[in-house]
């Protein structure tokens, strides 16, 4: 299971502010169950995937060469031995009422031993992104590493305006490279 990394976000007043769980309402196939099997360069239901990767796709999380799945059995990933490419996988919520957001995913961004491939991996709502190589403390040396969580806060600004979430990279020093799996939206109570 992923690593889950905690943030404690405080209202205006610096009391820990209540997170409503509205994945179900906002998120189509938070964790890549909806098809119920593996997908090769095939976008899983209710998500768009922009990807020259040589493999993309959804596979069954904890076999080999992946980490474990966190909810469900199967995992939304991208690979490619050439560093340079920029896949990314996301969704457009267009009902989101205005307010303070928070949006998690779990991440697989591990090295290959000494070899680098961590690079600019990242959670995104709109403009708003969070890198997976500043959320983690150690990302792992091999491809079953388990899953870390990646928190995102973000502010909808008008009732109901699209925001794009998703995840995507550039920048690694070797390999294009993450797998995902889990995605969760919590609006913040005021």
């Amino acid at each position: 299971t992923g690593e889950e990394i905690s943030v404690v976000l405080n209202d205006k007043q610096g009391n820990p502010a209540e997170l409503i769980d509205c994945t179900a309402d906002y998120i189509q196939n938070p964790s890549f169950e909806d098809d119920g099997t593996t997908l090769t360069k095939k976008a899983p239901k209710g998500w768009k995937v922009k990807s020259t990767t040589a493999w993309w796709g959804v596979n069954q999380g904890g076999g080999d060469g992946d980490p474990a799945a966190t909810d469900g059995k199967f995992i939304f990933g991208v690979w490619d031995a050439a560093n340079d490419l920029t896949p990314s996988i996301s969704q457009t919520i267009s009902n989101l009422p205005k307010g303070d957001y928070v949006l998690k995913v779990d991440m697989h961004a591990a090295n290959s031993g000494a070899t680098v491939r961590v690079g600019n991996q990242r959670l995104f709502a709109n403009d708003a992104a969070v890198r997976f190589a500043d959320m983690v403390s150690e990302p792992g040396t091999g491809d079953n590493s388990p899953m870390q969580t990646l928190t995102l806060e973000f502010a909808q600004k008008s009732d109901n305006a699209p925001v794009k979430i998703g995840v995507t990279t550039d920048g690694a020093p070797s390999a294009t490279w993450f797998k995902i799996d889990n995605f969760r939206l919590y609006q913040v109570k005021k």
